[in-house]
Formats: structure tokens, C-alpha cells, sequence
């Protein structure tokens, strides 16, 4: 539901978006969909080219607002993985903090973040901005 709800968002307030998301789901005839919505595959075991993907990506595109995940997973993990970070700061671009707010019904970009370059003190200050009152299911949230 966070994928259809943050696509609508996007769409509703007039922001071009695309999203990042496991290369594995981009097969036929699915992988037309899901490139007609934004989609851009990512290959997990070739990190490092990601950054230049996005990169070359907001070349030919312009200004584009991509969403990703820190968590990384429909299920708890105990941390948040930090590649939305390091594409960021790669990219000199900032991070935009949204939420989907299920206590309040609420949805949207609430804070536009600046990369410090101090990974620890940023995912801290980031994560501060998030509660496990506004997930869906509280119980598998990752502080």
C-alpha cells in the first residue's frame, strides 16, 4: 500500500517521481509497467554503480524526485541501510523526508534535509524525524 499511496501523492501534487527497486521485479511483461511508473531496477550486488545510474539518469531527465526506502524491506531489520544517503551525498543532492503518517492519515514531504557528509550524525538527525507511531504496523518499524 506505501507504493500506491506515495505513487498517488506524487501524481496528485504534480511531482515527476520515480522509485528505486530490486532489479529481480523487472521482468517481462511486468517490467514495462513498472518503467512506465518511474521504476528504475537496481542490481543490490553492483552498488557502486548506482550512483552513477542516478546520476546520468537526472542528466537526461532533469529535476526528478526519486523515493527510496532506508529500511529496505517489507519486514523489521534492525537498521536502516544508508545507500539513499551515499546517493545523495555522491550526487550533491538532498534528501527530502517523507512520511506516510497512518495514525494521523496523513502523507507528504514534511522536511528537505542537507547532507552533512557525517553519515552517523545525519542518519541520526534523520532517523529523530520518524516514530514508529506513524507506521502501519508499529510492531515492525526500525528505529
Amino acid at each position: 500500500m506505501d507504493f500506491l499511496i506515495g505513487l498517488l501523492y506524487s501524481w496528485a501534487v504534480g511531482i515527476k517521481s520515480g522509485f528505486l527497486m530490486k532489479s529481480d521485479w523487472f521482468f517481462f511483461p511486468l517490467s514495462y509497467l513498472l518503467r512506465a511508473l518511474g521504476g528504475i531496477p537496481v542490481n543490490r550486488k553492483e552498488r557502486s554503480q548506482t550512483v552513477d545510474r542516478i546520476q546520468q539518469l537526472l542528466k537526461r531527465k532533469g529535476q526528478m524526485h526519486i523515493a527510496i526506502t532506508p529500511e529496505g524491506t517489507r519486514s523489521r531489520s534492525e537498521k536502516w541501510k544508508s545507500g539513499f544517503y551515499h546517493i545523495a551525498v555522491a550526487a550533491e543532492l538532498p534528501i527530502e523526508l517523507a512520511v506516510l503518517d497512518y495514525q494521523k492519515h496523513e502523507v507528504g514531504i514534511f522536511e528537505v534535509f542537507h547532507p552533512t557528509g557525517d553519515l552517523e550524525a545525519d542518519l541520526a538527525y534523520i532517523r529523530s524525524r520518524f516514530s514508529a507511531n506513524q507506521a502501519k504496523y508499529p510492531e515492525q518499524y526500525t528505529p
